[in-house]
């Protein structure tokens, strides 16, 4: 592994490998999140972000505890502006399985992030968080994704028809690490 320094934080990425899809949970500071937020929508529904990601519903109760635990913020009021806008776009391109995965490790504070790759005919490759996909996928048995730009991704019911979560793909490094990021 060799480790590149982004705003001070070492991160070393592993190898790329075929993807094997591997149980995960989330945990605390995902992505170097610091305060889980909660929404109110229009519709009485809820919902919850970290700041890397947005879903249906309430937080997990194990995450809670372990903010909670760390002093860090928990039921934050946030009204994520852009979510109206994510439930109105049309569905952009469907994801299929990711063809490949790596580990990102982050030396402060101490992280390991697993990461899915999905491949695209018409256009560059989308990095995501592992643990979100599999949160998605356990919280909203069914799910479909969908990449509706080059960063984004959408959670929506089996149908496509209802936004389920929002995840903000991962900024790949800038420059390729043992096959991390292409």
């Amino acid at each position: 592994m060799k480790p590149i320094s982004s705003r001070g934080r070492a991160r070393f990425y592993s190898d790329r490998v075929p993807w094997n899809p591997t149980p995960r949970r989330l945990e605390l500071g995902g992505g170097g999140a610091t305060t889980l937020y909660t929404h109110r929508d229009e519709a009485g529904v809820s919902w919850w972000s970290d700041g890397y990601a947005i879903f249906r519903g309430d937080a997990p109760e194990g995450l809670r505890r372990a903010y909670r635990a760390a002093g860090r913020s928990v039921d934050v009021p946030h009204d994520p502006i852009l979510l109206p806008y994510y439930a109105s776009l049309a569905h952009g391109t469907r994801l299929g399985a990711p063809i490949a995965g790596y580990e990102v490790f982050i030396e402060s504070p101490p992280d390991v992030v697993p990461v899915a790759v999905f491949a695209f005919s018409d256009g560059p490759e989308m990095h995501l968080d592992a643990r979100y996909l599999a949160h998605a996928e356990a919280q909203y048995p069914g799910c479909t994704f969908w990449r509706i730009a080059r960063s984004i991704c959408t959670v929506r019911d089996a149908h496509g028809s209802t936004l389920l979560g929002v995840i903000e793909a991962r900024k790949l490094p800038l420059r390729r690490v043992h096959g991390a990021a292409s």
